[in-house]
């Protein structure tokens, strides 16, 4: 029998999961990771923190499935993207990974798009939320840790690195293509960013596919979980495109769309046209080509502040009654935003209230407020590649009838949700498989996860929900306007 491990360092939650080349999903473990907030604009995480749950949660998940420990021949990584987790000549870490949420790079992300023309290089605007920008912070503002780094790491590879015997450094494709340091089109290092920012290469790793073998598992961890002293260990992916092969979207007809902490639609092309004013970033594919991506950052995470702040809980969702007439509008953007519109200052608004409104009309709004930020990102999208066959909802949202209902109606396309939830850390086990050469990406169809269920849109909804959206777009740029006022 062969099976495999997939883990997904997530912003939110690290999630690991077992999976057999006959049997499928065996289980799942997830646990959440804590965050740091020094001040407005930073968020990071300790990644010593992110060592020490992965291996407590094999443990569990090991004891509950001994029978399949045996035949556990390699494990996959997936992750958050756009990090910045530094090590030195020993391994050691210098710092606290810097999340993509961390904004403190707003100086240097303008920098670089001042001095070249980054998105003809890369296919992506600059944005504090990369890499680049937070390596030429750290540059900046902490030159001693910057001298002293052997490795800027993305937060998947470095928990590799820690769980590895051999220790390479090196990364895969698609988290390279998402730190404004690849050039696109060959898919390797920038050397004209590399010169331009007097950056040192030999501190980026290699980058490698996303299906590749890289190092095996450290022998004290493998005896201490009971494992074979053999297990590989995957390059990976980024969570957004171990995801698109868990879920087997491979052509360019084919689309999933992700609403979780954030939000991402993500769709295949095998000829990527550069369009700076279509707000959407271009990376690597983990198996072929490139795809487009819609990377909005506020969703999950605006609706559990708005919970937190209107004193409500998951629950009280479906208490909306996902009718039309609720004159409320919510702009979503408290952490500013990306696709489309490429603003990191831009700002949550609430216009519209009055004194008949509750929390839950409150609550309503917060989630059409995302519906619409999905439904700008997802039009670009469409209207570069035409519209979609498929549509895969997934994320917590997808978990909600009736913000998976507000979102089909605003979107106004029929979105395909699944029985799996947890897609990241099972295209990582799939990675998994393909790296040992179990299977091969055209057999990859064969494990597609059942569909759930089906979510039409409602016409008279939908058709309230366009002129809404069109009030919503204007309100867009009156918050702008009035912020540069």
């Amino acid at each position: 029998m062969s099976t495999f491990i997939g883990i997904d360092l997530g912003t939110t939650n690290l999630k690991i999961l077992l999976f057999s080349l006959e049997k499928g999903i065996i289980d799942f473990e997830s646990e959440k990771i804590q965050s740091f907030q020094e001040k407005e604009g930073y968020h990071e995480q300790d990644p010593s923190e992110w060592i020490k749950k992965t291996i407590r949660m094999l443990k569990i998940l090991i004891k509950r499935n001994k029978s399949y420990v045996s035949d556990i021949n390699a494990i996959g990584f997936s992750g958050q993207m756009h990090g910045l987790v530094v090590i030195d000549e020993e391994g050691d870490l210098l710092r606290p990974c810097m999340t993509w949420v961390d904004q403190r790079a707003k100086f240097e992300s303008k920098y670089v798009s001042e001095n070249i023309d980054i998105f003809e290089l890369t296919g992506n605007l600059s944005n504090p939320s990369f890499t680049l920008p937070k390596i030429l912070w750290l540059k900046n503002k902490e030159s001693k840790n910057y001298k002293n780094a052997k490795c800027f790491f993305q937060p998947k590879d470095y928990l590799r690195y820690a769980l590895g015997k051999n220790k390479p450094l090196v990364t895969d494709k698609t988290d390279a293509s998402a730190t404004l340091l690849m050039d696109i089109k060959n898919q390797n290092w920038s050397k004209e960013i590399i010169e331009t920012f007097d950056l040192d290469i030999k501190k980026l790793p290699e980058i490698k596919n996303s299906y590749e073998i890289v190092d095996i598992l450290r022998k004290d961890i493998a005896q201490e979980l009971g494992l074979k002293s053999d297990v590989y260990l995957i390059a990976g992916a980024g969570d957004q495109e171990a995801a698109a092969v868990g879920l087997g979207i491979n052509e360019e007809d084919e689309e999933f769309i992700s609403c979780g902490t954030a939000a991402q639609i993500l769709r295949p092309t095998f000829d990527p046209i550069l369009n700076k004013d279509c707000g959407l970033h271009l990376f690597c594919h983990p198996l072929n080509g490139w795809h487009y991506l819609g990377a909005l950052q506020n969703a999950g995470n605006v609706l559990e502040w708005a919970l937190k702040c209107l004193n409500l809980d998951y629950s009280d969702i479906e208490q909306i009654s996902g009718k039309e007439g609720n004159n409320l509008y919510f702009l979503p953007y408290l952490t500013g935003e990306r696709t489309p519109i490429m603003d990191e200052d831009a700002r949550g608004v609430w216009i519209g209230l009055n004194i008949s409104h509750t929390k839950i009309d409150m609550l309503t709004s917060v989630l059409e407020g995302v519906a619409f930020s999905i439904k700008l990102a997802h039009e670009k999208i469409t209207n570069i590649l035409g519209k979609e066959k498929v549509s895969y909802f997934i994320g917590g949202a997808a978990k909600s009838n009736k913000w998976s209902q507000i979102i089909a109606n605003v979107v106004g396309r029929e979105l395909v949700t699944l029985k799996l939830y947890e897609s990241s850390a099972y295209g990582a086990a799939l990675l998994a498989a393909m790296g040992s050469e179990s299977i091969t990406i055209k057999e990859l169809s064969k494990y597609i996860p059942e569909t759930k269920k089906t979510i039409m849109p409602i016409d008279k909804i939908s058709n309230y929900y366009q002129t809404k959206f069109g009030k919503f777009s204007k309100l867009v740029q009156l918050e702008k306007a009035f912020r540069n006022y």
